[in-house]
């Protein structure tokens, strides 16, 4: 249960100024980040440096997405990513949880019918449902 800890904490601030200002606050991440570094220190005794590795792969993955999709993808979503990343250290929830993201992103887009969607709300869903899956 703790693995979903971190980002409950965040997930309503970061979901509210993505869903009404259409960016995610830095002071949000860092918040998240002191979280999750809190929470690895905790439990994940040993594995911090391949938790980080894991997300640095994870972010250069993310910042390749970008520059492909030339930008359609705010960087705060990708540091939201990274975050994620990071506290889950696993490539099966991270991209069951990516894919659970996509397929929120992609429903709220239809019903919306708007030409900018928010992200990070479906981003925090999906990774949650990933965990609870998993």
């Amino acid at each position: 249960m703790h693995l979903a800890f971190p980002l409950l904490l965040v997930a309503p601030w970061i979901s509210f100024e993505d869903l009404r200002h259409h960016r995610v606050p830095n002071t949000s991440l860092v918040v998240l980040w002191v979280l999750i570094e809190i929470d690895l220190a905790r439990y994940a005794i040993g594995s911090e440096r391949s938790a980080h590795l894991f997300a640095g792969i994870s972010l250069i993955s993310a910042l390749v997405l970008h520059w492909l999709l030339r930008g359609r993808i705010g960087m705060g979503d990708i540091k939201l990513f990274t975050l994620i990343a990071l506290h889950l250290h696993s490539l099966l929830v991270l991209t069951s949880g990516l894919t659970f993201s996509c397929i929120g992103a992609a429903l709220w887009a239809l019903i919306s019918r708007k030409a900018v969607i928010p992200f990070a709300p479906s981003l925090i869903l999906g990774t949650l449902l990933a965990i609870h899956i998993h």
